[in-house]
């Protein structure tokens, strides 16, 4: 310990303290130098957008989403219709509609940017089932 380290008034003592985490065999392991506290390392991007134009109906992805972060939508665009995400987890043989208690969620239908996702798992890919009457829609799905 570093010997000019002095106690000032008014309280004489100071209070020892150790930072630990759990170590080999469950066991307590103390934080120093050589032994620094674990962490995570969470990647501050997220995969390749999924960009492009639609002018009739049809299904587009996947994207592939990184886990802890938030899925983006942008649809821009003189479009009508609707534009619903889609998830699978079985490399887009099953898609499935997104819910929120039990409605559904992630459908859209006009233009704007919304967090529309937030997911959990790795491995998961997302599409776009776009459902035009008119127009045409512009589309980023992001993370």
């Amino acid at each position: 310990m570093d010997q000019d380290l002095n106690i000032k008034l008014p309280a004489h003592y100071a209070p020892a303290i150790a930072v630990g985490f759990q170590g080999p065999e469950n066991s307590f392991s103390l934080v120093e130098i050589g032994r620094p506290l674990p962490v995570v390392n969470v990647p501050q991007l997220g995969g390749d957008p999924l960009t492009g134009t639609a002018d009739a109906s049809g299904t587009v992805g996947p994207f592939l989403a990184q886990p802890a972060k938030a899925i983006s939508i942008e649809l821009s665009g003189e479009w009508a219709g609707s534009v619903r995400l889609l998830r699978s987890s079985d490399g887009g043989d099953t898609l499935s509609p997104l819910k929120a208690a039990g409605a559904d969620w992630a459908v859209f239908n006009d233009n704007g940017v919304e967090q529309a996702w937030f997911e959990t798992e790795c491995d998961i890919g997302f599409y776009l089932q776009i459902n035009l009457t008119s127009g045409t829609v512009s589309y980023r799905v992001s993370q």
